[in-house]
């Protein structure tokens, strides 16, 4: 994130990427340091809950990040499904699992955008178990 000082995270996250990286690596950047920004994260999933493709590995980062911070219990639900439900009706908990678990795999994998941009997030999700580095 060294190359985005000026704003907070929230600010620049689903902009185009910054020059010289890839898109992946730059808004995983973004969401990684949203940590400290439940609002911002929050926020974010509202814009891309319903939108395809690129916006799919967004908002499984957001929830990734939303679910590792365990922010639904200070809201008081005791488990991120009923959070889900709540405050994301649109976003089934399946489908939330599936984005997570693609975000994840694609970030630890290192893949990059243009080798899985014409795959939808169905095959991408059922992929997730086997990308690697390699």
């Amino acid at each position: 994130m060294s190359n985005v000082t000026t704003k907070a995270p929230s600010d620049v996250l689903l902009t185009k990427p910054l020059t010289g990286e890839d898109q992946l690596v730059s808004i995983a950047q973004q969401i990684e340091g949203m940590k400290d920004d439940r609002d911002g994260v929050y926020s974010q999933i509202s814009e891309v809950q319903n939108n395809k493709s690129f916006d799919d590995f967004k908002l499984g980062g957001l929830l990734t990040v939303a679910q590792e911070q365990k922010w639904y219990k200070d809201d008081g639900y005791s488990k991120f499904r009923e959070f889900l439900e709540a405050q994301f009706p649109t976003i089934e908990y399946r489908k939330a699992n599936y984005l997570m678990n693609m975000y994840v795999a694609l970030i630890e994998a290192e893949v990059e955008w243009e080798d899985v941009k014409d795959i939808g997030w169905t095959k991408l999700s059922r992929l997730a178990g086997v990308i690697d580095k390699s």
